[in-house]
């Protein structure tokens, strides 16, 4: 968890997003960080929040520090669309490393979600949708750290 100061620093930049026309959703698509957790952090409408005397939410005085390190990391919430068709040689080398550390492409389908031949496919082609992109760099950053500390790779 972040204090105060960080939050009021996360809740600012995500403020300046909106105010300059992002919407909520492609923020929200762009730090991996679910709508209601940031609408959370601008309205402080939490069932634990404290209340002013009124009833209105105090705004949040907390947050975890990973949603505060995605935050303050991007520049700006510009994620494309998500049937929209994106460059893969990225993945490709992110799943190139993990096989050749061992990662079978099953075991890369059971974390992400994505069918076999989805991954299969990626290499020949070189471009993927953007949500299997987003789905698949989560699951192979993953299998990565899992494989970096020594973890069962088995499939």
């Amino acid at each position: 968890m972040v204090g105060r100061t960080q939050t009021a620093k996360a809740r600012k930049k995500v403020q300046g997003w909106l105010d300059q026309g992002y919407p909520l959703r492609e923020i929200s698509r762009a730090t991996g960080i679910e709508r209601k957790v940031l609408k959370t952090l601008l309205t402080g409408e939490h069932p634990n929040a404290k209340r002013f005397a009124n009833g209105k939410p105090r705004l949040s005085a907390r947050m975890s520090r990973a949603n505060y390190e995605k935050i303050m990391k991007l520049e700006r919430p510009s994620a494309p669309l998500g049937g929209k068709i994106v460059d893969a040689r990225s993945l490709n080398s992110a799943l190139s490393w993990l096989y050749s550390h061992g990662v079978t492409p099953y075991r890369v389908a059971m974390e992400s979600g994505i069918p076999l031949g989805t991954i299969y496919s990626l290499g020949a082609k070189g471009k993927c949708e953007y949500k299997t992109l987003a789905r698949l760099a989560g699951a192979a950053e993953k299998l990565k750290r899992d494989s970096l500390v020594g973890g069962d790779d088995r499939g």
